[in-house]
C-alpha cells in the first residue's frame, strides 16, 4: 500500500500526539498508562491480513509522539524506545538523527515510519488532501 494512503494531518490548535499499536495501554494492574492519539490495530486483530499484521507487529504499543514546540512553531518527533525504531524520510532522503537520543523537527509532508509502518505528516497548509478510511488500521482519536 502507499504510504501517501495513510495522511497524518494535524488541525486546530497545536498539541501533542502519541503513537503506537492500540488505544490505550495499560501496566499490569490493569492501569492505563498511555492513549495513543494515533493507534495502529493490533497485529492479532482479525481484520487485518496477513502483510498487514506483519506491519502492525513492528509498532510497539508505546511507539513515538510527536509534540508541538511553542517557541520554535514546529512539530518534533521522538522515539519511546520502541523496539523496531521510528525515521523520517523527507524528499526520498532518510533525515539524519538518532531519534532514540534527540527529537526530529518534522516537515509538511514527512513520512514517518514506524517499524515497517508509514504515515505521511501534514499541518494541512500544503493544501493536498488527506484520504480517509486508512487501510493500515490506524486510528486517530
Amino acid at each position: 500500500r502507499a504510504a501517501a494512503d495513510h495522511v497524518l494531518r494535524f488541525r486546530g490548535p497545536p498539541r501533542d500526539h502519541l503513537l503506537g499499536r492500540q488505544a490505550e495501554v495499560t501496566d499490569e494492574r490493569g492501569r492505563i498508562v498511555w492513549r495513543n492519539t494515533v493507534a495502529f490495530l493490533d497485529y492479532e486483530d482479525p481484520r487485518l491480513d496477513e502483510d498487514e499484521r506483519h506491519v502492525h507487529a513492528t509498532v510497539s504499543r508505546v511507539h513515538a509522539r510527536i509534540e508541538y514546540d511553542e517557541a520554535a512553531a514546529v512539530f518534533r518527533l521522538y522515539d519511546e524506545q520502541s523496539t523496531c525504531g521510528t525515521s523520517v524520510v523527507r524528499k526520498g532522503f532518510l533525515v539524519p538523527f538518532q531519534v532514540r537520543r534527540q527529537p526530529v523537527a518534522l516537515q509538511d509532508g514527512d513520512l514517518i515510519y514506524l517499524g515497517k509502518a508509514s504515515l505521511r505528516f501534514s499541518t494541512g497548509r500544503s493544501g493536498g488532501r488527506s484520504r480517509s478510511g486508512s487501510r493500515s488500521g490506524a486510528r486517530r482519536r
